[in-house]
């Protein structure tokens, strides 16, 4: 027969797991938040792009209040759009922020933690801090503790607080019918132990190393040419015949979801690498889309990979240089 994790037990276990957590990549400290979270979604999101413009509201509202649980967000992208979510009830189970993040697991999806300092004139700025997003799932589902209560504020009643079972149970007579819910806070049974939890993750931001945003971007950048580089040679590679309107070349429809995010720039570096020598990017009568066109189909050997990525080296070269040679400054430039 099972016997229930003491407090203690759990306290114990939980500062183990946690001391051998490394979750977090790097940090980007004193950005202006708004620009840097837009900036990573340009790379990201096709659909609900709108989703960014509620974060921002959001932020707006969290750093001129003085809960100070709402200015340490998990903060995740996708193609299908963002959520910005209060760290504090991801790490407590089934509240929505917890359910949100770990059941949130789309391909190529990109995590942060957001740390809210100020506001300067209008712009907010604090850190930006980027997360082995999946890593870090499995870290808050192993993590979190259960609720034990749940206090409901609302606009013109008193706060009421309630079992996790009532709540689970009547949440629609509680969050619609009771009066006009402000907030929402979960409790777990020693609250102790999610202080613990929280101060331990925020001793691993501390250790964080400390990233350049501008190279974060072009990292991004480069990763998503990269993906719609293999991915043409990989489609080349299935064509037996030249498949052009007059059959006399062969032929692959660059990606809406590259060309969606893509910059005019973004397109050159792409042609750049593909490796090939006789190819065009051409538009054709008819027909939605660029297209790569090939002469003749070149068969490419496992060692594409390597081949995409040497070539994007050298067209990154100069850029690198550049980069290396900048003077680091008290607050990044995005």
């Amino acid at each position: 027969m099972a016997t229930k994790m003491k407090s203690s037990d759990r306290l114990d276990k939980n500062s183990i797991d946690i001391e051998n957590n490394k979750t977090y990549l790097q940090k980007f400290e004193n950005v202006d938040i708004a620009k840097a979270l837009k900036a990573i979604a340009n790379q990201k999101i096709i659909h609900y792009p709108i989703d960014i413009d509620f974060d921002i509201e959001a932020i707006l509202e969290y750093v001129n209040g003085n809960d100070a649980e709402k200015k340490m967000l998990l903060w995740h992208v996708s193609e299908y759009g963002t959520h910005s979510l209060a760290e504090r009830n991801s790490f407590i189970w089934n509240t929505g922020e917890f359910n949100c993040w770990v059941n949130h697991t789309q391909p190529d999806m990109l995590g942060y933690v957001i740390e809210i300092k100020g506001n300067e004139d209008g712009k907010i700025f604090g850190n930006v801090y980027e997360l082995d997003h999946k890593a870090h799932i499995e870290h808050v589902r192993e993590t979190a503790l259960p609720a034990q209560t749940v206090t409901i504020h609302y606009a013109n009643k008193d706060d009421k607080t309630i079992s996790i079972q009532d709540y689970d149970e009547k949440r629609n007579y509680f969050m619609s019918e009771n009066g006009w819910v402000t907030d929402i806070r979960f409790t777990p049974e020693n609250e102790s132990e999610l202080d613990v939890i929280l101060a331990h993750e925020s001793n691993q931001r501390k250790q964080t190393p400390v990233g350049n945003f501008k190279e974060h971007i072009e990292s991004l950048i480069d990763a998503r040419i990269n993906k719609e580089a293999e991915r043409i040679c990989s489609r080349i590679n299935t064509l037996s015949e030249p498949n052009s309107p007059d059959k006399a070349l062969f032929m692959v429809r660059l990606s809406d979801e590259f060309t969606s995010l893509a910059s005019s720039k973004d397109q050159s570096r792409l042609f750049d690498i593909l490796p090939y020598e006789d190819k065009a990017f051409s538009q054709i009568k008819g027909k939605k889309g660029i297209f790569v066109m090939l002469e003749n189909k070149e068969v490419m050997k496992p060692s594409i990979k390597k081949k995409i990525l040497d070539a994007e080296k050298e067209v990154n070269k100069h850029q690198k240089k550049i980069s290396e040679k900048s003077k680091k400054t008290d607050r990044e430039e995005l």
